[in-house]
């Protein structure tokens, strides 16, 4: 069973999060379940979190998604990522100049068209979720209809996410 197969559901795993910010309050911040349960509900909000011995009983007939041997973390936050540069990642350069008007605005003019924009975004939202980012501060270009596929990857439905434009293409 999969959490996305059911409505209602109780994940058992390690569960680790931090209470307060640890670069100020160190280790002391961490907390860490190593038999955790998370009861989440149908609209995808956490209703408790707690040792898995101590699940309330308003939640033991929910089905239980087994992951102890995973841990589970908050989403991660990035607060710099360019869409438009998903297929360059890695793209050999000398300097920042050379780099972009060999690859970056060459790409970034690509996002004009409407099928290479959606198949992009899919793969860059995809790729997101991956890795376990589920906030970001996103930068597409300057055309709208790259702006639009990546705003239907990142529905708010779909990802929890919002998305932005920063005009700053090619």
């Amino acid at each position: 069973m999969t959490a996305a197969s059911v409505s209602n559901f109780v994940l058992r795993a390690h569960l680790v999060w931090w209470d307060d910010d640890p670069f100020f309050n160190g280790q002391s911040a961490r907390r860490s379940l190593e038999d955790g349960a998370l009861a989440c509900s149908a609209d995808g909000r956490i209703a408790w979190v707690g040792e898995a011995s101590a699940l309330p009983t308003e939640f033991a007939d929910w089905p239980v998604v087994e992951r102890r041997d995973g841990m589970v973390l908050p989403g991660f936050v990035d607060a710099h990522l360019h869409f438009p540069q998903t297929a360059i990642i890695g793209a050999y350069g000398t300097d920042l100049l050379a780099w972009l008007e060999t690859y970056t605005f060459p790409e970034e003019s690509r996002f004009g068209d409407r099928t290479h924009a959606e198949t992009i975004a899919a793969v860059f939202a995809d790729e997101l979720l991956a890795v376990g980012v589920t906030s970001a501060c996103v930068f597409s270009t300057i055309h709208p209809v790259a702006l639009e596929a990546l705003g239907s990857c990142l529905r708010p439905a779909r990802h929890g996410s919002a998305v932005g434009q920063d005009g700053d293409g090619p």
